[in-house]
């Protein structure tokens, strides 16, 4: 089973950020949605050539969560 990380989606939105679809994945993995976020930024900046009015970074999650008792 894998264990829950976060990772930095690259979106590519219409004008005004609306209508995003995910155009990426960052394959680096993050144990804690702060360094996600803190990450975010750099790879946002590495991807200023995709064909979209607006591209936006966002965090989300991977792998599994096992539920704590």
């Amino acid at each position: 089973m894998e264990p829950f990380a976060f990772v930095v989606a690259i979106l590519g939105c219409g004008d005004a950020g609306s209508g995003c679809e995910r155009v990426m994945i960052e394959p680096v993995r993050y144990e804690t949605r702060s360094g996600c976020l803190a990450a975010a930024g750099n790879s946002l900046a590495q991807h200023t050539d995709l064909l979209f009015p607006v591209v936006q970074a966002r965090c989300e999650t991977r792998g599994m969560q096992i539920a704590s008792r």
